[in-house]
């Protein structure tokens, strides 16, 4: 009898401490982890905001690596969704349910056995010059009164610090690995309006762009509008309705004149309108402006609005310089 009321008082004892360990344990989830990655903001972003990437660094996969991801959603937008199922890890899923472009990923975090307790994890990226700060933060559900004990004896919270600092670390070996993105500089200048007589293309590709077709074309607009003396700068072209991923346009091959006049049905009399705008010189042939054109723009539509076709304006004669390096060509964003 003596040993079964020495087994209660122990059991008791056991029972007080585990509640005073619940009490002084943790209420929920939560931490900050953080890191500097030798890359741009946008190489980290695009690997936090699209769960098809994650397998490459999160933490979460190394614990079971035949884990069944499905995706749904498209990238980078509320609703891209990450489902899985695990016999290590449960089944769940993680969607996003907040992001601001370039900058911050809020997800939703659930697992099948617990619908009700829902986490958020944001991920936030920061530009500090050509480097990138990283942040993970985990608010995570109330923990149940009789589970807080359990994890400050089983450090779980500790357990997802260092899960957390194994995947930032492994978000930067893969940002840094990934090809650095060419990156152009431009200035703001201010426009007037300018006419000109242009000839359109209609749903070309930049592909079948060459010189013979503007040379036949400038030809085409000199007479047109009486000759050269009627042309009051450097020629240039305007990408219409540019389509970065298929390569199509309407182009407008054009030449600037004084004032507006009448020109055959085949050519148009335009004007650029006056306002701000972004300007890259680039030098080099003209075959590669097409290359500088997308970082052109990312730069551009970070701070600014585009409010008018963007076009190139062919600002010396290839023929007088010595190399091909010598070519300029002012790329120019009219911005709002």
């Amino acid at each position: 009898m003596k040993v079964l009321k020495n087994i209660f008082y122990v059991l008791l004892a056991v029972v007080a401490i585990y509640i005073a360990l619940c009490a002084f344990g943790p209420k929920k989830f939560a931490t900050s982890k953080s890191i500097e990655i030798a890359a741009s903001s946008d190489a980290v972003f695009e690997e936090v905001s699209d769960f098809n990437r994650w397998f490459a660094w999160s933490p979460w996969h190394k614990y079971d690596p035949k884990m069944v991801n499905t995706y749904s959603g498209e990238p980078a937008t509320i609703g891209h969704k990450n489902e899985w199922t695990s016999s290590e890890m449960g089944n769940g899923s993680q969607e996003i349910v907040e992001i601001e472009k370039g900058k911050s990923v809020k997800t939703a975090l659930t697992f099948a056995d617990f619908k009700d307790a829902v986490s958020y994890a944001t991920y936030i990226v920061e530009a500090k010059g050509d480097k990138t700060l990283a942040i993970w933060t985990m608010d995570g559900s109330d923990l149940p009164f009789f589970i807080r004990g359990m994890m400050l004896v089983m450090g779980g919270q500790k357990g997802i610090e260092k899960d957390y600092e194994e995947g930032l670390a492994a978000l930067k070996k893969v940002a840094e690995a990934k090809p650095k993105k060419p990156t152009v500089s431009f200035e703001i200048i201010d426009l007037q309006d300018e006419w000109f007589v242009g000839k359109r293309f209609p749903a070309i590709n930049e592909f079948q762009v060459d010189s013979s077709l503007f040379g036949s074309t400038y030809d085409e607009i000199t007479k047109a509008i009486g000759g050269m003396d009627k042309v009051t700068g450097a020629p240039f072209a305007i990408g219409h309705s540019y389509n970065p991923e298929t390569k199509i346009m309407d182009l407008e091959i054009a030449m600037p004149i004084s004032a507006e006049m009448k020109v055959p049905a085949r050519l148009s009399c335009s004007k650029i309108p006056a306002g701000r705008a972004a300007k890259h010189i680039f030098y080099g042939p003209y075959s590669q402006t097409a290359m500088a054109w997308g970082p052109l723009m990312e730069a551009v539509e970070k701070e600014h609005k585009p409010r008018w076709s963007g076009y190139e304006v062919y600002a010396n004669d290839p023929t007088t310089v010595g190399n091909v390096s010598e070519i300029e060509t002012w790329l120019i964003v009219p911005i709002e």
